[in-house]
């Protein structure tokens, strides 16, 4: 995954001071909407929470590209504190999905 394995080189590449301590702010985020997940679940169902979390990707990555370490940095920071969003509403939401849908005999033990 580019959040996991390419950001902290890129945001250090372009200048931006402390790039790990930063990408805590999204491991807080993802903390965050973990818990609400179900909350989500319940109001919008699975099939409106996994295209949250894909429009989250494109605005994610949008900001990526568009930020810089000066003038632009908060889209830098707000790219970063969507990886909750990102994380949980697109992966975690088509396991638990899976995990309700798909047989016992094909589950992971």
């Amino acid at each position: 995954q580019f959040y996991y394995t390419f950001t902290n080189p890129f945001l250090n590449e372009i200048g931006v001071q402390n790039a790990a301590g930063k990408m805590t702010m999204g491991q807080m985020s993802e903390l965050l909407f973990m818990v609400t997940l179900p909350w989500f679940f319940r109001r919008l169902g699975v099939k409106y929470t996994l295209m949250l979390g894909m429009f989250a990707w494109v605005l994610r990555y949008v900001c990526f590209g568009t930020g810089n370490s000066s003038n632009l940095v908060w889209l830098l920071y707000l790219g970063i504190v969507l990886h909750g969003i990102c994380y949980d509403f697109f992966f975690v939401t088509g396991q638990v999905y899976v995990d309700q849908k798909a047989p016992s005999a094909l589950r992971a033990a």
